[in-house]
């Protein structure tokens, strides 16, 4: 094991979540050092660089938290979910086909609550632990994408109820948005055959012993 497995372990995170906690703090800071930069020397000056830092990184835990699970879940992974249903649509593909892994789950009988929890549950750790590992770093990167999206989105809403030139902020959450966008649909795409291309019944184990299927 190496000393950054060892360390993510002991935090008891995931490469996702360690990267995503430090890049949502640490573009929050960049972004109000740019727009408001007399708080951001005010805030150093009074907390020392150290404190700063773990504020910083504090923020981007909080940050990340709300992007996750509340504004990814209830609409950035929706429209991603769209994305696939409707080539999957346009493509006549059968449901055993499914290029979204959350739709492949409600084809194996998830409930519709639960199947994006199934299906991180089976990122984290239903293959082997090389494997997950990559996969937690490549979401990992598609969340640097999304947040670069979603606080400069906040920033050019703020600058704009301001009235101030938020035409560049606008402009880089658009493009880090399609970027997004495109890449996790390209993962999924990725996943999903990973998925289809285990044993269904080694799946169905799975599922059943993470309480997302029932026991036929």
């Amino acid at each position: 094991m190496t000393t950054e497995d060892a360390l993510i372990k002991r935090l008891s995170v995931t490469p996702e979540q360690l990267i995503g906690y430090a890049y949502g703090g640490l573009l929050a800071v960049l972004i109000l050092a740019i727009i408001q930069p007399s708080f951001v020397q005010s805030l150093v000056s009074s907390l020392g660089g150290i404190l700063a830092t773990l504020v910083a990184l504090g923020v981007g835990v909080g940050i990340y938290v709300l992007y996750f699970k509340v504004i990814g879940e209830f609409a950035l992974y929706l429209i991603q979910h769209a994305v696939h249903r409707v080539f999957d649509w346009v493509r006549k593909t059968p449901p055993e086909k499914h290029t979204s892994c959350v739709a492949y789950l409600g084809y194996m009988g998830v409930g519709f609550g639960y199947r994006r929890a199934a299906y991180e549950t089976i990122k984290a750790s239903c293959y082997e632990i090389e494997t997950c590992r990559r996969m937690q770093v490549s979401h990992g990167e598609l969340h640097v994408l999304y947040l670069t999206a979603v606080e400069t989105g906040i920033a050019a809403g703020y600058l704009w109820i301001a009235g101030r030139d938020y035409t560049p902020w606008l402009l880089t959450a658009g493009i880090a948005y399609i970027a997004a966008l495109i890449a996790d649909t390209r993962q999924h795409f990725l996943e999903a055959a990973m998925l289809r291309a285990q044993p269904e019944a080694k799946i169905r184990k799975f599922l059943t012993d993470g309480g997302f299927l029932s026991v036929q």
